[in-house]
């Protein structure tokens, strides 16, 4: 193999050889940010989640207070309902 060739060689080596390098280097920088997005993501997840959770208490506890304005109008409709008819006694 003549000088010039080897040399051709060697230089298509060392082209090879930082061509890896650099895509490794991207490859690494590239997986960082994966990993970074990942973690983020799992943050965002479990903030939603939570947010989730306080809803379902809100709306539980939004529903015990539609229950309790229920009854309540209830119990007022007969107690004005008795009124009527108390009113309605002394009149006679």
């Amino acid at each position: 193999m003549s000088d010039e060739r080897l040399e051709r060689l060697e230089q298509l080596m060392s082209d090879l050889i930082q061509m890896v390098g650099a895509t490794n280097a991207k490859t690494a920088k590239l997986e960082e940010q994966v990993a970074k997005a990942e973690a983020q993501a799992a943050q965002r997840h479990q903030e939603i989640m939570a947010r989730l959770d306080e809803m379902s208490h809100s709306v539980t506890r939004l529903e015990r207070m539609e229950f309790r304005i229920k009854r309540t109008t209830e119990r007022i409709d007969e107690l004005e309902t008795d009124v009527a008819m108390i009113q309605n006694k002394l009149q006679n």
